[in-house]
Parts: structure tokens; sequence; C-alpha cells
């Protein structure tokens, strides 16, 4: 999925079709109170001694962090700040032109 050249070379989003009957079903059953389950297959896995990996040092303590756009300034008063970590804000503080998300990286 994801974005598709049309013919007219604009960007479109490509449709997803929706099964109705399949959709109108599964209402009904959440009607009922029957709730949607894992696939019994999968029992095995959920039902093992399993645990994540820690975390790491360097992010553990996250009581002050700043969060702001890629660009040289912000990165260098972030860091000069004092704040425990810097995220760069790729997506809400940021134009997402081309060439600004290669000077983000590079920064």
């Amino acid at each position: 999925m994801g974005l598709q050249p049309s013919s007219s070379n604009e960007w479109s989003v490509p449709k997803v079709i929706y099964d109705i009957p399949d959709s109108v079903r599964y209402v009904k059953q959440y009607d009922a109170g029957i709730l949607p389950d894992f696939p019994k297959e999968t029992a095995d896995i959920r039902n093992s001694e399993w645990c994540v990996a820690p975390i790491p040092d360097d992010i553990r303590d996250r009581r002050v962090e700043i969060t702001g756009p890629p660009d040289r300034k912000m990165i260098i008063n972030a860091l000069n700040s004092g704040a425990n970590v810097f995220m760069a804000d790729f997506e809400d503080s940021l134009a997402p032109t081309w060439s600004n998300i290669l000077e983000g990286q590079q920064n």
C-alpha cells in the first residue's frame, strides 16, 4: 500500500476495500458479548516464560527531556540545557520538505 503515483503525476492513497458482510458479522458478535481473542495457535508463546530486555542505561532516566525540531540551533541549545534527553521531532515541529529531512538527519 502507501502512496501511489497516478496518471496525472499527483500522489494518491489507494482505496481500502472493506468486506461489509464480515463487518456486520463482527458487530453482531460484539453486541452478543463475544470479544476478539488471540489465535489458539499462539497460546504456547503467550503461556511460556519470557521477558523483554532491560532498559538501556542511557534512556533509563527521562525525568528531564526536550523535544524539538532537528535543526542545528535547537539541538545545540537542547544539549547545553542540562536536559537528560533530546528527542528530535521530525513530525510536528518540522516542515517535512526533503531538504529539511536530510538536514535534520545530518544534524
